[in-house]
């Protein structure tokens, strides 16, 4: 069983590749308002509020990049392992392809979808995630 901590753009891509993957996952995000927007899209997923004692019992615990895995409660998740990010999970599932990662503080939703758009227009077969 996985675990998704955070539902932006990037915890609604992990949910979808998970799904695609046939892999079994829960998740959550902090915000009431995007559990119940989120919960319109993924209608069977169930929402588990972390208590991180609890968390330990996921195979993968994957958080977004807004959340810190440096915050003092997922010390021992760290020190586990367990503890992933989107890209170890689009990595895992396309190792063998190229990959262009784009990092930094802004831009990068746009960045990535141009450049998704520039590779698609010119025939390249694309994942955009992130």
């Amino acid at each position: 069983m996985n675990y998704i901590y955070g539902l932006n753009k990037s915890g609604i891509s992990i949910a979808k590749l998970l799904i695609k993957n046939k892999l079994n996952f829960c998740f959550w995000d902090d915000n009431k308002k995007v559990r119940i927007n989120v919960k319109k899209i993924f209608k069977n997923i169930d929402f588990v509020k972390p208590k991180i004692e609890n968390l330990i019992q996921y195979k993968n615990i994957y958080l977004t990049p807004a959340i810190s895995i440096y915050k003092k409660k997922f010390e021992n998740l760290r020190k586990k392992k367990l503890i992933k990010r989107d890209l170890n999970l689009y990595y895992e599932n396309i190792s063998k392809q190229k990959i262009i990662a784009i990092t930094g503080t802004n831009g990068k939703s746009t960045t990535t979808k141009l450049i998704g758009d520039i590779l698609k227009k010119n025939n390249f077969k694309t994942f955009v995630g992130g």
